[in-house]
């Protein structure tokens, strides 16, 4: 088993790294807007057909991204749909 001793200065800077690293996944974890869904998933969670899904996109109801013919959408895109066609109750 080989032991590799690190000078103090290259210690610090990956301790300081990794702390980035920390620091910046958890920020991302407390930022559910960041989250990303891919077609099946949101099907899923909004109990939507594909053809409905596919229609939300072409009428421009929703935000999206394709990437190699795969479709993603992102939570804000999503909040901001819901919050547009949102009609409050008149009791």
């Amino acid at each position: 088993m080989n032991f590799q001793l690190l000078p103090q200065e290259s210690y610090d800077a990956l301790i300081l790294r990794l702390d980035q690293m920390h620091k910046a996944l958890t920020e991302k974890q407390k930022n559910p807007k960041e989250v990303i869904f891919d077609s099946a998933q949101l099907m899923s969670i909004l109990n939507l057909s594909k053809s409905t899904l596919q229609k939300m996109r072409d009428d421009g109801y929703i935000g999206f991204s394709q990437v190699n013919g795969k479709f993603f959408y992102r939570q804000s895109d999503i909040d901001e749909m819901i919050e547009k066609n949102y009609k409050p109750s008149i009791r």
